[in-house]
């Protein structure tokens, strides 16, 4: 199956902010059986992401049962398979790869995963944008999907500058589709401005419930993309127009919606959840394959994350708090095949 019976991992055996824990496994046992309905990966490179950090403290709002390795998503070639045709078919095949929510992830050598946690890549598709593949342009591109079947032609987002927001912003300028930033930094609104042209606030500014109040009587968002929940969920609701749509797709830990009922009652506001989970179990097969190839096709246009480096096992194990303090300002990427 492999050259050794062993693999080398990042292993998360205690979390939160008082008992966190990680070692660097070097003997993880290569399962010698698969499920039917699994794959073996051999990873090539594993994403290094924001999500991340925040399984490894504890923040997340899924919870890994412990010791687990973390890492979301990555890129890898299957290598061994379960017997089930779907497995078989995948065997050979370079793949972009998500990680169990609750058990193990991709920051290790090898992965087991479920056959349908995985994607074929075409041959165009690079390692680089494949290792993400499934995490921001996968969100993003849902999301968007949604957007153009409700016909919106104009949307407020928070958390405008990560990458979610920016690809969205991709997207809607191509379509030509109004967007709305907000982001909590000035640089992030002049460097949103000068990049997509769309109007972009600053949350923290004096002014800003102000700005947002003039910004959307000229432009009438419909849709409200939330990334941040907390208070922002109510004032941003307070800009809406009437029958308005807030979806919630992420929150900042520990702040749950903050909802004024009289104004999602007199306004008729409607408050959903996105999970990109349900969002692909809800597919049909034929919509399934045709979404397989528009998830490739728009993270090979729209993916310009700078890659700032290319680390090892050993150096995201010693370094991953700086690590974590700089995965605003680029991805790195695990290989964990690499030495040093």
């Amino acid at each position: 199956m492999t050259e050794t019976n062993f693999y080398a991992a990042i292993q998360l055996q205690q979390t939160d902010s008082l008992t966190l824990k990680l070692i660097l496994k070097k003997n993880l046992p290569i399962p010698a059986q698969l499920k039917s309905n699994q794959v073996l990966i051999k990873m090539i490179y594993a994403a290094v992401n924001p999500s991340d950090f925040m399984v490894i403290r504890g923040q997340y709002v899924v919870k890994k049962t412990l010791p687990a390795v973390p890492g979301t998503v990555g890129v890898g070639v299957v290598i061994a398979t379960g017997s089930a045709i779907r497995s078989r078919w995948l065997k050979g095949k370079r793949v972009a790869c998500a990680g169990n929510y609750t058990g193990d992830g991709t920051w290790g050598q090898y992965m087991p995963a479920a056959n349908t946690s995985v994607m074929p890549l075409q041959k165009r598709i690079s390692n680089e944008v494949g290792a993400n593949l499934l995490s921001n342009p996968n969100t993003a591109l849902a999301l968007f999907h949604g957007l153009k079947k409700r016909r919106v032609k104009c949307f407020i987002q928070t958390a405008a500058a990560s990458d979610i927001g920016q690809l969205l912003q991709c997207a809607a300028r191509e379509h030509r589709i109004q967007v709305i930033n907000i982001v909590r930094k000035q640089e992030d609104v002049d460097l949103l401005q000068l990049k997509f042209g769309f109007p972009t606030l600053n949350s923290s500014a004096v002014n800003f419930d102000r700005e947002l109040e003039t910004i959307t009587k000229r432009f009438q968002p419909t849709v409200f993309l939330d990334a941040v929940s907390g208070e922002m969920t109510s004032r941003i609701a307070q800009a809406l127009g009437t029958r308005g749509q807030i979806i919630l797709y992420g929150m900042l830990p520990e702040r749950d919606p903050v909802i004024d009922e009289g104004v999602f009652s007199r306004k008729d506001l409607r408050l959903e959840t996105f999970s990109i989970m349900r969002y692909l179990e809800n597919q049909s097969l034929p919509g399934m394959l045709r979404y397989v190839l528009q998830l490739q096709n728009f993270g090979q246009k729209y993916t310009g994350a700078i890659i700032r480096g290319i680390v090892s096992l050993p150096q995201l194990m010693r370094d991953w708090p700086d690590y974590e303090k700089q995965s605003g300002l680029g991805k790195y990427l695990l290989d964990p095949f690499k030495t040093g």
